[in-house]
């Protein structure tokens, strides 16, 4: 189960961990893969083929949670380039059970493959 406290801890990554053959993985995201949101990075490689994701090198991935109806929304976006975010993929989530009202994600191009991190680790 994730906890605050111990999520707040990530502001780096000493490790970097190779995911589903092309995505790396921080310390952080390591932590949420471990303690029950894994379904959250495989909903970001499973959209690695989509044009609008693969043309971009920084994304900015929004997870809100509704904690009283156990729903939840997930939501790509450019990360704003200056000109207002741009939304890049969104999915509703019939049930989860994180108990965290808001994760934000960065993901960045590093050469041929992107890293997936908190935005407390960017």
């Amino acid at each position: 189960m994730i906890k605050l406290n111990e999520l707040a801890q990530y502001t780096g990554s000493e490790y970097f961990y190779l995911y589903n053959g092309n995505l790396v993985v921080t310390d952080g995201i390591r932590y949420l893969m471990d303690n029950g949101c894994a379904w959250l990075i495989d909903i970001i490689v499973s959209v690695r083929g989509l044009p609008a994701i693969q043309a971009e090198d920084f994304e900015a991935w929004t997870l809100t949670v509704d904690l009283e109806n156990h729903t939840a929304k997930v939501i790509a976006t450019d990360g704003d380039k200056g000109d207002g975010a741009i939304k890049l993929y969104e999915q509703e989530i019939e049930y989860t059970d994180c108990p965290v009202k808001e994760l934000k994600l960065f993901v960045s191009r590093e050469g041929h493959r992107k890293t997936v991190m908190l935005n407390s680790e960017w």
